[in-house]
């Protein structure tokens, strides 16, 4: 072989190997709401779900405490018969996932009611209601 196919099979292979090494950054957990398919290397730019706990009728006994993963957030204050439009309304307890694992929630009222359950985070609903009584 000529010392003009030793380069340029050099240089293809270069190339190569160069195309092979380029990664691309973004966010790569599928429970986000931007994740980025093409990405291969997390960038930490991940945006999740936030979830609004609510009341469909006045307590009884309030103040109803929400608690996610055993720590204290907001008290519900209000009621939403249908549920509350959106999720900036007053009354409610906000919550915003900050990765893409399920939590645990419990409301508890004066009277010693307890409702609880698990949610985990929407790739496609940026506004996860969840009525807790």
């Amino acid at each position: 072989m000529t010392n003009l196919n030793y380069q340029s099979l050099l240089l293809v292979l270069l190339l190569f190997l160069l195309l092979l090494s380029c990664e691309e950054e973004g966010c790569t957990d599928s429970k986000a709401l931007n994740t980025d398919y093409a990405a291969t290397v997390d960038d930490g730019s991940c945006i999740y779900s936030d979830v609004v706990f609510y009341g469909s009728q006045f307590s009884p006994c309030p103040p109803v405490v929400v608690q996610v993963n055993g720590s204290s957030i907001e008290n519900i204050t209000a009621s939403y018969p249908g549920g509350p439009g959106n999720c900036s309304v007053p009354g409610v307890a906000y919550y915003t996932f900050s990765s893409g694992e399920k939590i645990d929630y419990v409301a508890l009222d004066d009277c010693g009611r307890i409702f609880s359950g698990t949610v985990t985070p929407s790739s496609v609903n940026d506004c996860i209601k969840i009525r807790v009584f």
